[in-house]
C-alpha cells in the first residue's frame, strides 16, 4: 500500500479565484494543479471563486467537474475581490485536518503533493498546532513560461532550477522564499481568525496571517525590528525586519528541493486591485503592531459542519480562540431570560445542535436548566478550567465528579513503561518550573518544609489539601462524606487515630484568606501555624 493512502487527517489544497472578462486565462490555468500527478489520496482540491461575473461561474464549475475538483462560490461579486476571503471559505468549507493555499498561476512538479504530506509529518504539525509550511515559487519569464509547459514534466523541476542557478534572466524572472503558499492545520488556522477580513483587492493579507503565527510560535529567535519592511525575500541578506525570519520557512523547504513556478501573465499596473497594495500595506504594518502590543487579531471561524451551540458564560475555559471553532456557530444566551422549559423551546426555534455550560451549579436557575437539558438527552458539554496547569476540561458527561468519565474502568489499570515515562517526564518538568494550578508560595522541597516545620527523621506525613468551602463540588457533589463541616470533623478525629509517628499537614486553598475552622487543634502540643499549613502531631 502507498505510504500516503494512510496519512491521518488528509490536504486540502485551496486556490482561490475570481476570473473577469479580460483574463480567462485562469479557468485554463486550473488544470495545473493535475501537473503533480500522481496525486496521493489523500489530497483533494477546492477552488473557491469570490465571485466572477455568474456566467464566468459557469464556465469555472464546468471546468472543475471535468477535472475533477470541487468547486465553490461566493456571492460576491459587487464586491472587491479579497483572495483572504475566498482562503477563510475555503479552510471552513474543507474537512480534511491540513489545508494549503496555492495560486492558480502555480505549476507544481509531479509528486509535490507527496512531498507536501510527508513534509507534514516530518515537521510534526500533528504534535505542533501552530507550525506551518511555506514553499519558495520561482517566478517565470514569458518565454521561460512556454519553455517549461513543453518540457516533459519529469524534467521541469531539475531544468528550471537549473536556470536559477545559472541566473538565466531570459527564463527566470525571480524566486522567493517567503510566500503565500503554506500549509496550515485546519483548527489553527480557524482558532487564529483566519485572514484579516479588512484587507481588500491585492496584498498583504497573507502576511499579517503568517506574522502572527511567527509571533505566537516563537520557532526562531524574533529579528531586531520586526515591524520593520526591509529590502526583498531575495536580496535579505542580515536578520533585520519581518522579511528576514519569514522567508526562513520558505528557505527549510526549498533546501529540500520542493519549490512551485509561477506561471507568466500580464499584470495591468493601474488596476483596481494593484491601487490597494498602498492601503493593505500601510493596514498591516498597523496590524503588526496591534498584535505585538495587544495581542489583536480577528475572532475565531467557526466550523461549519460542527452545527450550533449556545454558551452562557464567555469566560476563557468556555470561549476560547484555540476552541471556539470547535462549537461552530455561537449563540451567547442568559439563563435569567429563561425558564428550563423556555430554554428547551429556545433551543428547538433556532436550531441549535448543543448546550455548553461553565459551572453548572452556579445558580439554582441554571442548575435547573442543566437538569432539564440532560433529562432530555440533549448534546451539552462542561467546559472548566482542568486540574492540572495551562488545562481545560471539555466534559460531555457531566461536571467532575458526577461525570461517567471519571468511571474506574476508565482509568483503574496498570500503567505501560511508555505511559509510567511520560508521567514522571511530566512530574519532573513541573516540580522544576514551578508552574501551579493557583499562586502558591515559593516551593521549598519536602525535606526543606519538614525542616520549617519542625519534624524530627523518621516522621511520616499526612498532607490534606482543602477546597474552597464554597465550591460548587464542596456544596453539590460531596459524596458519601455529606458536607465540607463533616469533612472537617473527620480530620479533627483522625489527629486521634494515627499512630504516634504520623503527623497531619492541612494546607487551606489558596484563595481563601480564612484559616480552616480546625479548633481542636488548637490545644495540642507542638502545634505550629504559619500562612498556608496547620501542622499537629498524630496521637
Amino acid at each position: 500500500m502507498n505510504r500516503h493512502e494512510t496519512f491521518e487527517g488528509g490536504l486540502t489544497v485551496i486556490v482561490p479565484i475570481r476570473c473577469s472578462n479580460d483574463r480567462q486565462d485562469a479557468i485554463h490555468r486550473l488544470q495545473f494543479l493535475l501537473q503533480a500527478a500522481p496525486i496521493p489520496p489523500a489530497v483533494q482540491f477546492l477552488v473557491v471563486d469570490d465571485g466572477s461575473p455568474r456566467q464566468i461561474g459557469k464556465e469555472i464549475e464546468a471546468a472543475c467537474d471535468r477535472l475533477g475538483l470541487e468547486y465553490l462560490r461566493l456571492e460576491s461579486e459587487l464586491e472587491t475581490f479579497s483572495i483572504g476571503r475566498a482562503r477563510n471559505a475555503g479552510v471552513q468549507r474543507s474537512r480534511t485536518k491540513y489545508v494549503l493555499f496555492q495560486d492558480v498561476d502555480l505549476l507544481p512538479y509531479p509528486g509535490f503533493y507527496s512531498d507536501v504530506l510527508i513534509e507534514i509529518e516530518v515537521q510534526e504539525l500533528h504534535k505542533y498546532a501552530e507550525r506551518f509550511l511555506m514553499f519558495g515559487v520561482i517566478y517565470l519569464t514569458k518565454s521561460g513560461t512556454d519553455e517549461f509547459l513543453s518540457t516533459p514534466p519529469a524534467v521541469r523541476k531539475s531544468k528550471f532550477v537549473q536556470y536559477l542557478l545559472d541566473a538565466d534572466a531570459s527564463r527566470i524572472e525571480k524566486f522567493s522564499t517567503g510566500t503565500s503558499v503554506t500549509v496550515w492545520r485546519r483548527d489553527y488556522f480557524l482558532g487564529a481568525g483566519g485572514n484579516d477580513p479588512e484587507f481588500e483587492g491585492w496584498g498583504y493579507e497573507d502576511l499579517e496571517f503568517t506574522c502572527r503565527a511567527i509571533r505566537r510560535a516563537r520557532r526562531f529567535p524574533l529579528p531586531e525590528e520586526f515591524g520593520l519592511d526591509y529590502k526583498n525575500f531575495q536580496t535579505i541578506n542580515e536578520y533585520r525586519g519581518w522579511k528576514s525570519i519569514y522567508r526562513l520557512f520558505g528557505d527549510i523547504t526549498f533546501q529540500k528541493g520542493y519549490v512551485l513556478f509561477h506561471a507568466w501573465h500580464p499584470v495591468e499596473e493601474g488596476g483596481i486591485y494593484v491601487k490597494a497594495k498602498d492601503r493593505n500595506r500601510r493596514l498591516f504594518e498597523e496590524k503588526l503592531e496591534r498584535f505585538r502590543l495587544h495581542g489583536e487579531e480577528p475572532d475565531p471561524l467557526p466550523m461549519p459542519e460542527r452545527g450550533r451551540s449556545v454558551i452562557f458564560r464567555a469566560n476563557p475555559w468556555v470561549y476560547n480562540r484555540w476552541a471556539a471553532p470547535m462549537l461552530g456557530e455561537i449563540v451567547f444566551a442568559d439563563e435569567d431570560m429563561f425558564t428550563p422549559d423556555s430554554f428547551v423551546e429556545y433551543l428547538r426555534e433556532r436550531a441549535i445542535d448543543r448546550v455548553v455550560f461553565h459551572n453548572p451549579y452556579a445558580n439554582e436557575r441554571m442548575r435547573a436548566i442543566y437538569e432539564r437539558v440532560r433529562s432530555l438527552d440533549i448534546e451539552y458539554i462542561v467546559c472548566e478550567r482542568g486540574a492540572l496547569p495551562g488545562s481545560v476540561f471539555f466534559d460531555p458527561l457531566g461536571f467532575n465528579g458526577e461525570s461517567g468519565s471519571y468511571d474506574p474502568g476508565k482509568w483503574r489499570r496498570e500503567l505501560s513503561q511508555e505511559e509510567v515515562a511520560r508521567l514522571s517526564a511530566y512530574v519532573s518538568h513541573y516540580k522544576v518550573a514551578g508552574d501551579s494550578l493557583e499562586d502558591q508560595p515559593k516551593r521549598i522541597g519536602a525535606q526543606g518544609l519538614k525542616r520549617k516545620l519542625g519534624l524530627a527523621p523518621g516522621r511520616k506525613v499526612l498532607f490534606v489539601p482543602l477546597q474552597r468551602p464554597t465550591d460548587s463540588v464542596i456544596e453539590h457533589l460531596c459524596g458519601p462524606i455529606g458536607s465540607y463541616e463533616n469533612f472537617l470533623r473527620l480530620i479533627r478525629r483522625l489527629v486521634f487515630c494515627l499512630p504516634p509517628e504520623w503527623v497531619v499537614v492541612v494546607k487551606r486553598h489558596p484563595l481563601e484568606v480564612e484559616n480552616p475552622d480546625l479548633p481542636g487543634f488548637w490545644a495540642l502540643r507542638h502545634f505550629v501555624w504559619n500562612p498556608t499549613v496547620t501542622m499537629t502531631p498524630g496521637r
